[in-house]
């Protein structure tokens, strides 16, 4: 009885452990929370958020053990990723201890909902996360900028104040005014992606397959040729970052997370 007993408990043990996705002890846990603009399930897990800022937090904290999961999830958004039982089952029941996580939303829900409730909503998780992982350090995001002078067609000249852009920054400047009210950091992708899109670094977005199959057939172009791209704006009528954009969203991540904790970054708790 007492073997029996035993055997079942080291099974029922055996499958707690498999179930869910332990740190060791000495590691930090970052991880990320967002849209298909923060999982970019169309890239290589190598090309994706999580593992370029993995590596570049790796070689700045040479002496911290670090680990990144990118819980993201195509066309998600708050409402759905708290009622539809997913935040329960692949966050809270898999991950035992969460250190630092970056939250970016905001892209499907102003499709969904005005600007105060995806606030309420933003601050409803980020209570969530602080209730669930006592002592986890909230960072939170904005997000995409788009070039109106290569997004959409007829194309339209270079603004950040009209269109597109001011419809995101209504939603970005939810993010910013949380993280300001509870004293969070801010990393602003939005800024960020301006800045490059300003200095000419403006491919930073995946192409729309199917307006490009629609207008082009199965030809390929070569973004470096601008002779090729005479007459391709509808090709660039997505917000999804590229690798590019991607590269350059971890970066700004890397910033802000090393000129916050410039020695090492926290555990929870500590």
């Amino acid at each position: 009885m007492i073997r029996s007993f035993v055997a079942a408990a080291l099974l029922s043990l055996g499958a707690l452990l498999s179930a869910c996705t332990c740190a060791a002890e000495n590691e930090v846990v970052v991880v990320h929370f967002g849209d298909s603009t923060c999982i970019t399930s169309y890239l290589k897990p190598e090309q994706r958020v999580d593992a370029l800022l993995n590596a570049k937090l790796k070689e700045h904290y040479k002496n911290q053990a670090l680990v990144s999961h990118n819980v993201a999830q195509d066309g998600d958004f708050i409402r759905q990723f708290l009622d539809g039982g997913r935040y329960e089952k692949q966050v809270h029941q898999k991950l035992p201890r969460i250190d630092l996580a970056l939250i970016r939303y905001g892209q499907n829900d102003m499709k969904r909902f005005k600007p105060e409730e995806f606030k309420a909503h933003l601050l409803e998780l980020c209570d969530k996360l602080l209730k669930d992982y006592p002592g986890v350090r909230l960072v939170l995001e904005t997000n995409t900028a788009v070039d109106t002078l290569h997004f959409g067609e007829p194309p339209a000249p270079r603004d950040f104040s009209d269109g597109q852009n001011r419809k995101y920054n209504e939603y970005w400047e939810v993010s910013r005014q949380v993280a300001k009210e509870r004293n969070y950091p801010l990393v602003d992708v939005y800024e960020r992606l301006k800045a490059e899109i300003l200095a000419d670094r403006w491919d930073l977005r995946i192409r729309n397959q199917q307006l490009a199959r629609e207008k082009f057939g199965d030809r390929v172009f070569d973004a470096s040729k601008d002779e090729e791209m005479k007459g391709a704006k509808a090709w660039f009528y997505d917000s999804h970052p590229n690798a590019e954009g991607v590269k350059a969203i971890a970066d700004e991540e890397f910033k802000l997370l090393a000129k916050t904790w410039p020695e090492k970054l926290p555990k929870a708790g500590e």
